[in-house]
């Protein structure tokens, strides 16, 4: 279990400005990143709703399991498709 009586406040605190600029790019690259990848790849059949669920989704359980924020690349999905 975790001893938060041990943890530095002050350390955390000052965090969050990062985690609030994360948090804006995690939001705002989807929408822009998913049409583009689109494009790129000829898909018409886009769902911006579903990708942002489906990116908030596997976010969450990265959180859940310890892990970084998900992100996607446009580079090299387009390479694999």
């Amino acid at each position: 279990m975790t001893d938060f009586k041990e943890t530095n406040w002050e350390a955390l605190l000052s965090t969050i400005p990062a985690m609030l600029a994360l948090t804006f790019f995690g939001i705002l690259h989807v929408p822009i990143n998913v049409p583009a990848l689109g494009v790129s790849t000829g898909e018409d059949n886009l769902d911006v709703n579903r990708e942002l669920i489906a990116h908030g989704i596997s976010n969450a359980l990265s959180g859940f399991c310890g892990s970084i924020q998900v992100n996607i690349s446009r580079d090299s999905q387009a390479l694999i498709c």
